[in-house]
């Protein structure tokens, strides 16, 4: 009897907590780490924004970002790379192309595969195009 109330609860846990498990956490690199992290990690859709209040597209662009991750999981990384003067693109930056923010650009083994340019403005939209870019292993 015990054992059947244990799994029943392990089970019930899982269940809770699969969602939060499965989520994909937004990281911060700088400007100077993304060549480096786009080498190490296979699938990653960046989001090059500035924290600059002076960049009115940027103000809020991270919260779509962000849902987007959830919806996409773990099948890719999510990272935020963010500079200030929001007008001055870091070396680093215009070298991948960004001609301005905020923008979104998805990269396959380091190669860019999919850019939306401005705010994400509707996230489940974002998520099933990233679907054909990241999908599910079967």
């Amino acid at each position: 009897m015990r054992n059947h109330y244990l799994s029943r609860v392990s089970f019930l846990l899982l269940a809770l907590l699969a969602p939060v498990l499965c989520q994909a956490a937004v990281v911060d690199v700088s400007p100077s780490q993304l060549p480096a992290y786009l080498k190490s990690h296979s699938s990653v859709v960046v989001l090059f924004t500035s924290p600059d209040t002076g960049c009115d597209y940027c103000i809020g662009a991270e919260v779509p970002f962000e849902a987007v991750s959830r919806e996409v999981g773990t099948r890719a990384s999510f990272v935020r790379v963010q500079w200030a003067p929001w007008r001055k693109l870091p070396p680093e930056i215009h070298a991948l192309g960004v001609t301005g923010i905020p923008s979104q650009f998805a990269y396959q083994q380091g190669r860019r595969v999919d850019i939306l340019l401005g705010k994400i403005k509707d996230s489940a939209g974002y998520a099933k195009k990233l679907d054909t870019v990241f999908p599910l292993a079967h």
